[in-house]
Order: structure tokens, then sequence, then C-alpha cells
């Protein structure tokens, strides 16, 4: 009992240690300016996000589906980087999901 309640504590204890060393990438907040540039990437295209000027996401392919395919046409890589600025200025996480994909178009 006791050499488990030790294990649990020194598991917590060097996760909490790794998580504070994790680097840390530009904070959002009401001032941060959000922008979005769409490239080509190989034969179909891809997207960055910036706050404040740096690049705070680059994505060349389409997320949330297997493979690393790039988006089919410029619209939809489009489409995508306009949903994902618009969860960053309302402070939701800017994950994509196959549903909202779908939503848009972007897969069928």
């Amino acid at each position: 009992m006791k050499f488990s309640f030790l294990f649990a504590f020194v598991i917590a204890v060097s996760f909490s240690a790794c998580k504070e060393n994790l680097p840390k990438g530009p904070q959002l907040n009401g001032n941060t300016d959000i922008t979005k540039t769409v490239y080509q990437v190989g034969n179909g295209w891809g997207y960055r996000i910036y706050a404040n000027g740096k690049i705070f996401i680059q994505q060349d392919f389409v997320p949330a589906v297997a493979g690393k395919n790039p988006f089919k046409t410029k619209e939809d890589a489009e489409k995508i980087a306009k949903l994902v600025m618009v969860k960053l200025q309302l402070h939701q996480r800017p994950f994509v999901t196959e549903n909202e994909l779908a939503e848009n178009g972007v897969i069928p």
C-alpha cells in the first residue's frame, strides 16, 4: 500500500515538473491581432494563423482526418483558417473536427 502511494506521488510530481518546463507559445488575449495566410503546399493548400505577427499555427494538411493530405482547394483552406481564427477570438481551443470539415464542404 505504501509503495503504491509513493509510486503515484512520484509520477504526479514528475508530470507536473515536465509540464512547467514546456515552452509556452504566444498568450492570446483581447488585444491579440490574429491574422491568416493561405499558401500552396505541393499539390494542394495549407494555412498559417498568426498572433501579433508571429506564426501561431501552421497547418500543411487537412486536420482531423487520417493521412497527410493538403486541402484540395484554396477556398477550403481559407474556410477552415477562418473557422480557427473565430475559435481563437472566442478563446476556444483551435481544434477542427471531422464534423466541422464536413459542414464546411471540405470532406464528404
